[in-house]
């Protein structure tokens, strides 16, 4: 008998397979976590706890995103798309990735988003915006010229007409604060998992692979989440990991 339980377990399976799925190092679209504990939680490569953590809507936008670079790269005197980026943090460490595409007209890095019938919030594009801020920079990098940042929006279930494009100018000094940021968490995870439980939590928990509603034991193996922290009394005070020393960047 075909139940949704066997649906969801093929869906599981086949989206722990992609490279994607895969891959235990922090990129690009990572940084754009609030959470500081999620962060570490990765970079430490504490093994994932938490069942069918499936990103429904990415696992969907997979399909789209190969549809549409199919599209654009029948335009390659324009486009550039699945571009290999490369970013220096430290001396050690580098974070790698592909930017979705990159209109060499308008100098704009382009992220592919698939959207239902309800348009992202503001915090929601807040936050599509600042995973593109790593891929911009990667770009110039590599030699091109960003001036601006695009978020598409596809309706799943929608029109043409109702594709929208959020454009922002490349912000370098956000960027920079994101990996001054990630550098900072660096640098507490040195301390290895005695350090977790004196990283704050953020609430963005949903797709958390560390996330244990109501966990009690152990910080350095899952996290109740940030709700839970506070309720409890045992969230740590959150500290500001953007105010380091300003680094030059190539």
């Amino acid at each position: 008998m075909i139940t949704a339980d066997l649906i969801r377990s093929i869906i599981v399976d086949h989206d722990a397979s992609r490279p994607r799925s895969q891959q235990t190092a922090i990129g690009p679209s990572d940084l754009s976590s609030p959470c500081n504990r999620r962060l570490v939680y990765q970079i430490l490569g504490v093994p994932k706890v938490a069942q069918n953590t499936v990103n429904l809507y990415a696992y969907v936008g997979t399909g789209l995103h190969r549809q549409l670079q199919d599209a654009a790269d029948r335009h390659p005197d324009r486009w550039l798309t699945e571009i290999p980026v490369s970013v220096p943090v430290t001396d050690d460490v580098t974070i790698t990735g592909h930017a979705d595409a990159y209109d060499k007209d308008t100098h704009t890095v382009v992220d592919w988003k698939s959207c239902g019938t309800t348009r992202p919030s503001a915090a929601t594009r807040d936050k599509h915006h600042t995973q593109l801020l790593p891929y911009g920079l990667g770009l110039i990098l590599a030699g091109h010229t960003v001036t601006h940042c695009a978020v598409v929006y596809i309706p799943r279930n929608g029109l043409l007409s109702e594709i929208e494009v959020d454009v922002r100018p490349f912000d370098q000094a956000a960027c920079e604060a994101l990996l001054r940021r990630y550098e900072a968490l660096l640098t507490a995870a040195s301390a290895g998992t005695a350090a977790l439980p004196l990283i704050p939590a953020t609430d963005d928990c949903t797709f958390c692979g560390w996330w244990l509603p109501g966990w009690p034991g152990d910080p350095s193996e899952a996290c109740p989440g940030a709700q839970a922290l506070q309720t409890t009394g045992t969230q740590p005070e959150e500290p500001n990991p953007t105010q380091q020393p300003e680094r030059t960047r190539p």
